[in-house]
């Protein structure tokens, strides 16, 4: 069981696996993963900017066009841009948040599309 989050109504729900592409239960709004690129599990702390001060995260898996994190605090809002820098999977550069969860009252997680590809 894989545990989906609906983008239209940011409700949460369970499908057989990732592979399957359910409508929501909810509201009917049809799921597709749109993935083109296989994604690389790992577990690498970092730091990223967003204006302020850097913020530590943990890189937790990452393709040449996009990464989920997880850092301390609130959920980055959708399109805002940060600047990220990880040596360990050689990705610099600026990424845009394309959705921000909070998972608990202390953790968030966020999807990242990078602006400029990974090696």
């Amino acid at each position: 069981m894989v545990l989906r989050v609906c983008p239209s109504c940011d409700r949460a729900f369970y499908t057989i696996s990732r592979e399957y592409c359910p409508s929501c239960p909810y509201c009917r709004y049809v799921l597709a993963d749109r993935r083109t690129h296989e994604r690389i599990r790992t577990s690498v702390e970092f730091s990223f900017s967003n204006g302020g001060p850097d913020r530590e995260a943990t890189l937790i898996d990452f393709s040449t066009t996009g990464a989920r994190i997880i850092y301390q605090g609130q959920s980055l809002p959708v399109n805002m841009i940060i600047n990220i820098n990880i040596d360990e999977v050689n990705i610099h550069g600026p990424a845009k948040v394309v959705w921000s969860q909070e998972l608990n009252l202390m953790l968030s997680q966020t999807g990242l599309r990078l602006l400029v590809k990974s090696d």
